[in-house]
């Protein structure tokens, strides 16, 4: 039971931060920046990256039996 709350807990925290990136990312200026240099800022990438690793890791610990 308590891997299922670390679990929930974990997926709670990887759509925060995935959404907390997209929002940075919206930024005018970090939208111009965007397009001048193709690339995306480094704090935003690590918001991505932390995300999608805690979305995995709540998924498994939620779909783990």
């Amino acid at each position: 039971m308590n891997k299922r709350i670390i679990g929930l807990v974990l997926l709670v925290v990887g759509v925060a931060l995935a959404w907390w990136g997209y929002q940075e990312s919206q930024t005018l200026s970090k939208t111009v920046e965007s397009q001048l240099t193709g690339e995306l800022d480094s704090r935003t990438m690590t918001f991505y990256i932390a995300g999608a690793v805690c979305i995995v890791l709540g998924l498994v610990g939620v779909l783990r039996r």
